[in-house]
């Protein structure tokens, strides 16, 4: 019957089957496996921008199955000729992947992630281009370090809301650097450009931002990463130190870096009372290509105990980094986003506007920032469940409310004067997750 279908309704079929809300991946490659006058239209939809998502919404999910069923090299023997062909074909298709376990905004630790238990085909998907592992819990260590030599084609890669299983041997500094000997002085990741780490859910995991680091800081050819968010969670009172690790990382990839974001859960000078603390800001400042800069202070509620961690603190180090001595990326820097948290009273805007001011003016300075066109503040507004997983309810102050409008004004007039050297300038307030997805 399929092959008697003029190829104008086959093509219809498949847009139709494509459009509908109920259509996932699996449809598709049904089709696709159906009969081979069907599979061009099929392949085009898997290829498309989109992508495909693979959520694992059970722990048995059959995503994992199908998907290796059809790629496995030692699934398409069992199949005829022609359709071993075409399961090549369906994982040439897929340019994006998504591997997603259940979203919850009041997940605070690992317990509510899914184990990615079962092994990712990628090496069966020779053109993967897009990869998002979210919110997901990786076994341990030597199996993510596997999963990372498997992306010779990727190039954007997001890693959102990962846990690593706690045992005596996934956690251990010791497992790490087993399971990283032997990537070292490899084309680990050759071709990835842009690569984001968002929300380390716990302390324990903190070993999934040190094994990424590691492996990028040994690769050689040093991977040619042009953009790196680092967002580590501020949920966890050692949120820090999943950064500690990537000073030599940030320092082997200086040469591509152009565009650099980062959280920090504390002032940039108190990096010094960790164990080579000081040398990750260093890392940033030795960046000479660095043209887009987005700094946001996001403290957790655990390290909020002294001065050291008051707003008006966290501006005084980031002046200090910008006036003293220049950094390396003065010059070429065109734009800087300054993110802090929505002070409730009785906290008023006058307790950083000395700061902020001192900053403008330096940023004022032609002969030392030639380049910048844009300066963005944004005022985070973080809600108590987000700072207090003990407290219910979701008390989140509104943007339009009287005293973040205030916060608003007072700010944007301290800019005012970045206007008249022809910088785009921009105020504004906005939730913690809005900032990650934009900067």
């Amino acid at each position: 019957m399929a092959v008697n279908l003029p190829k104008e309704l086959v093509d219809y079929i498949i847009d139709l089957v494509h459009d509908s809300d109920a259509t996932d991946w699996r449809t598709l490659t049904a089709c696709a496996l159906l009969h081979p006058c069907w599979a061009k239209r099929s392949l085009a939809h898997l290829s498309s921008p989109a992508g495909i998502t693979l959520k694992v919404d059970w722990p048995d999910c059959p995503d994992f199955t199908d998907l290796a069923s059809i790629l496995q090299s030692q699934s398409a023997r069992r199949l005829d000729a022609k359709t071993a062909i075409l399961a090549n074909d369906i994982g040439a298709a897929i340019h994006q992947l998504t591997i997603s376990g259940p979203v919850s905004s009041t997940t605070h630790t690992a317990d509510g992630l899914l184990p990615l238990s079962e092994p990712i085909p990628l090496e069966r998907l020779s053109n993967l281009r897009v990869l998002t592992l979210r919110q997901v819990m990786i076994p341990d260590i030597p199996s993510f370090a596997a999963l990372l030599t498997q992306c010779t084609t990727i190039e954007e890669m997001s890693l959102q809301g990962l846990a690593l299983e706690v045992t005596a041997t996934t956690t251990s500094k010791t497992a790490l650097d087993a399971a990283c000997k032997g990537l070292r002085g490899h084309p680990v990741l050759p071709r990835l450009q842009k690569l984001q780490l968002l929300d380390i859910v716990d302390p324990f995991s903190q070993l999934i931002s040190t094994a990424l680091a590691d492996i990028i800081y040994y690769a050689a050819p040093a991977t040619p990463i042009r953009t790196l968010g680092l967002h580590p969670t501020s949920l966890c009172p050692t949120g820090n130190c999943n950064l500690l690790g990537w000073y030599e990382a940030i320092t082997h990839i200086s040469n591509t870096l152009a565009r650099l974001s980062v959280t920090v859960v504390m002032a940039l000078v108190r990096f010094i009372e960790y164990s080579d603390g000081s040398r990750f800001p260093t890392a940033i400042y030795r960046c000479e290509h660095l043209r887009h800069f987005a700094l946001c202070y996001h403290p957790g509620p655990y390290l909020r105990s002294t001065h050291w961690d008051q707003p008006e603190f966290f501006l005084s180090s980031v002046h200090g980094m910008f006036s003293y001595s220049p950094p390396r990326f003065a010059r070429v820097l065109e734009s800087f986003v300054l993110a802090m948290p929505y002070e409730q009273p009785p906290y008023t805007p006058d307790s950083i506007v000395g700061q902020l001011t001192q900053l403008v003016q330096t940023l004022l300075n032609t002969e030392n920032y030639p380049a910048l066109s844009s300066f963005h503040f944004c005022i985070i507004l973080i809600s108590t469940l987000a700072t207090d997983p003990t407290v219910r309810g979701d008390p989140l102050p509104l943007s339009g409310t009287q005293e973040v409008g205030t916060w608003v004004e007072s700010i944007a007039a301290v800019l005012e004067p970045l206007r008249g050297r022809d910088v785009e300038v921009e105020t504004r307030a906005m939730r913690m997750d809005e900032w990650s997805a934009r900067y």
